[in-house]
């Protein structure tokens, strides 16, 4: 038997194999029998040529079950062979062609078909198995990612590999159990890798086409920018800004979330381009104060992302106006302030930017420096030494900067002080004897928890100081007894109510009314003067303010009201038929201050103005003037008008005076001789009456009766001509000059006339006293009418002599034998 190897044979599956057989018999004389195919290890022929017969066309063939008409054999000369078609992957294997001879060897061919079984598809997943068809992913940028390909089984196993492009990026492939080529290509995703395509390539033989497979990898980027656009470097406060943060390179899009020092704000909302890689964010900012260096952040991230953001940040600088806060210093806050302390204030200022000036107020009004009042002002602090009453207040400090100027809260300082009076009280009442006189006192204190105490003094002599007006005893006053009047008060609150009524001259005199709290007792006590009371001063000073043609205004200044609340009237009358007529009456209860409208236009009209209270009325001043011609009371016809009105006045008084001069003239000269027979007597009768009160009261009362003359309260002369408080001291000197009584107190009371001093004359001594001005302490005149045996007196020694016993300044006018004394203070 003779075994030959023949060169083995590929084919396709599906295709035809043609598998060669040589059938030349070996020598001529033999013949041949039969053909045996077998494939593999089957010991059965696949099929068999019965060629016994010698005839091609009666020759036999035999399949197997599983050829069937898929197989035959052909015989030819000189190559014989098997054809199967079509080609099944099974059909792969070695086969052997067998040929019997009748007379010769017997030959066994082997031949190997190889079939080739081409792949199909590939597949390619992920990790998780997912298949993958078109687009892997998205993968987060910078993660591994396993793509695996898979091709289907074929013979040979298919060579699988992966490509970028033209170029080759991964060809470790290996066969599964199941004879899969499976290539997994593994690699980081870059950015720069967003959609790219990788292939998948799978191939067998060098028959059929490759076998591809593209996929794109989509991919989850971060964001890769973010800014603030047009953020100002420099806020107002109050103002609106529109803020614009803006992502970029995130996908899928970034989400912005806006924070201030970490605190999440709501935005107004985000806009985002169309592939999705944009975001802009809107955030609409009002800063405030506190605002100012806090930081404002936009933060970008992609939720696919959690652990990764991108934030840009700005350090807010918000300008506003200066923001101050006012309070004391520490070591005195919550504790009562007393007066003598030190008190410290500290003005915390907040501004942006820096203050350019600094400054303060005291009761809304500007406070600086100031040495006397004990006060010092350093920028943002404020140092007061030995505090009092007068520092008590509102205080308040302001700063200013380039944006405005701003101010603190007010702090009010309350100093505990002791009691002080309280400024506006009535001082002076007028009552009289056997009145009551109702006193109310009125103090300032904090605390105002206090008490009180009233007493008395009926004062010989007092001395007033201009200075500061206030009062103090230089002679020792009567003192109360048992037995004299009480004072009652009440106590409320603040104010005592004394109840006091004066029974004797001496009973008029000052009240001193002093508080005490637990700060301390009152220092300088509250004076209270009980006068008698009377009739007021006529209103000083009248003139007409404004003329129209209608309309008469006049103004006065008050005079002295006599102790006792007064009121004003103004009567206007008008000449009719050579008669005055009454047309209009006005009162005023607070200032002689009158406006008589509705009068008829070029008229001359008198107005009559005297003051009242409860004792009677004042003396009459009476005014003459005329209302403008109607339609012509322009200010160059007021002019002409008022002056010639002033010219007319003027010339009737001047003739008034010359004929009254000439009166008193012709009077004094006729009685000229005998006031030079009783001048001696009188100055001695004078003279006895500065000595002790008794004595004085005693020769009053003597020179009066003897003369005829009844003196009211002739007990108490002196005090019922001069007042409690108006002493006749000396009214003729060592050198036989007239001298003036001390005017001391508060002048409140009438002198009225003690006719005929001595027997030898009836002329009249001492006139009428007015008191003319309404202020308690200056404009006190006296008009003295004096003896005529004293006219011979030069003017220049009365004024010197009155001078020297007042020790005050007091201006003399001289009429005739009369005077005129004027004294600003006493």
């Amino acid at each position: 038997m003779v075994n030959v190897d023949l060169e083995g044979y590929i084919v396709l599956i599906g295709g035809r194999a043609i598998l060669p057989c040589n059938v030349t018999k070996p020598n001529s004389d033999s013949s041949l029998v039969a053909v045996l195919w077998y494939h593999g290890d089957n010991k059965n022929p696949i099929y068999t040529l019965d060629a016994r017969s010698g005839k091609p066309e009666t020759m036999k063939h035999f399949a197997s079950e599983h050829l069937r008409s898929r197989a035959f054999f052909n015989l030819t000369q000189p190559l014989s062979y098997l054809r199967l078609e079509p080609i099944t992957e099974q059909d792969t294997g070695e086969y052997r062609c067998r040929v019997d001879f009748k007379r010769g060897r017997t030959i066994n061919q082997n031949i190997f078909l190889n079939v080739i079984v081409p792949i199909t598809k590939v597949i390619i997943y992920d990790d998780d198995k997912n298949i993958i068809k078109d687009v892997a992913g998205p993968f987060n940028e910078d993660s591994w990612v396993n793509l695996t390909c898979q091709s289907d089984r074929g013979n040979p196993p298919a060579r699988v590999t992966w490509w970028k492009g033209s170029d080759l990026i991964d060809d470790s492939y290996h066969q599964s159990d199941k004879g899969n080529s499976i290539n997994v290509f593994t690699f980081q995703v870059q950015r720069n890798n967003l959609m790219s395509i990788f292939t998948c390539r799978a191939l067998n033989n060098n028959i059929t086409s490759l076998i591809m497979q593209n996929v794109a990898i989509d991919m989850n980027l971060k964001p890769r920018e973010i800014k603030l656009i047009n953020a100002p470097s420099v806020m107002l406060t109050g103002t609106q800004y529109e803020l614009i943060c803006q992502s970029i390179g995130s996908r899928p899009s970034a989400k912005i979330n806006w924070f201030k020092d970490g605190q999440l704000l709501t935005g107004l909302g985000e806009s985002t381009s169309e592939d999705g890689s944009v975001t802009t964010a809107y955030l609409t900012f009002v800063p405030s104060v506190d605002d100012n260096g806090k930081k404002l952040t936009c933060s970008a991230v992609n939720d696919k992302f959690p652990d990764f953001f991108l934030e840009e940040s700005l350090i807010l600088k918000v300008n506003f106006v200066p923001i101050l806060s006012l309070a004391l210093g520490s070591s005195i806050q919550n504790k009562d302030i007393m007066e003598g302390s030190d008190v410290y204030f500290e003005c915390n200022i907040q501004s942006s930017p820096p203050v350019n000036d600094i400054g303060w107020f005291y009761n809304e009004k500007k406070l600086e420096s100031d040495n006397k009042q004990r006060i010092s002002v350093n920028n943002s602090s404020l140092l007061i030494r030995n505090v009092g009453k007068v520092h008590s207040g509102k205080y308040q400090c302001w700063a200013s900067n380039d944006i405005g100027k701003g101010s603190s809260d007010t702090v009010h300082l309350d100093v505990k002080y002791i009691p002080v009076c309280k400024s506006g009280q009535r001082i002076h009442y007028g009552v009289a004897k056997h009145e009551m006189a109702v006193i109310v006192c009125e103090v300032d204190a904090d605390p105002s928890e206090v008490t009180f105490q009233w007493t008395f003094n009926s004062t010989l002599s007092h001395v007033y100081t201009d200075a500061n007006l206030n009062l103090y005893n230089s002679v020792v006053a009567s003192n109360k007894s048992e037995g004299d009047e009480e004072i009652k008060y009440t106590v409320d609150g603040l104010k005592s109510i004394a109840t006091y009524t004066p029974k004797r001259p001496i009973d008029y005199g000052v009240l001193y009314c002093s508080a005490s709290n637990r700060v301390g007792k009152q220092t300088e006590p509250c004076l209270y003067f009980v006068i008698p009371a009377g009739p007021p001063d006529s209103p000083e000073n009248c003139t007409l303010t404004n003329i129209t043609a209608h309309t008469l205004t006049i103004e006065c200044n008050p005079g002295y009201s006599g102790g006792l609340e007064q009121t004003f009237h103004l009567e206007v009358y008008i000449n009719a038929s050579g008669k005055k007529r009454l047309i209009n009456n006005l009162t005023s209860s607070e200032y002689p201050f009158f406006i008589a409208n509705a009068l008829p236009a070029g008229n001359l009209f008198h107005l009559v103005t005297y003051a009242s209270n409860n004792r009677g009325r004042s003396p009459i001043v009476t005014i003459n003037g005329n209302t403008l011609v109607a339609e012509r009371w322009q200010t160059d016809y007021f002019e002409e008008t008022v002056v010639s009105t002033s010219v007319l006045l003027l010339m009737g008084t001047v003739t008034t005076l010359i004929i009254v001069a000439i009166i008193v003239i012709l009077i004094m000269k006729i009685r000229s001789d005998d006031d030079s027979r009783k001048d001696k007597s009188n100055l001695m009768n004078l003279s006895r009456i500065s000595g002790n009160k008794q004595e004085s009261t005693a020769n009053c009362i003597d020179t009066c009766e003897s003369n005829g003359k009844q003196l009211t309260g002739s007990l108490e002369c002196i005090e019922d001509i001069w007042g409690p408080d108006l002493i006749a001291s000396q009214l003729i000197d060592s050198s036989g000059f007239m001298t003036i009584p001390v005017l001391t107190g508060t002048v409140e009371a009438e002198i009225y006339e003690c006719n005929s001093l001595s027997d030898q004359t009836n002329e009249t001594l001492i006139g009428r006293h007015h008191h003319s001005h309404h202020h308690p302490l200056t404009g006190h005149h006296a008009h003295l009418i004096a003896p005529s045996h004293h006219h011979h007196l030069q003017q220049q020694q009365v004024q010197q002599s009155i001078n020297q016993s007042t020790n005050t300044p007091i201006d003399t006018t001289f009429y005739g034998n009369h005077c005129h004394l004027t004294t600003t203070g006493f």
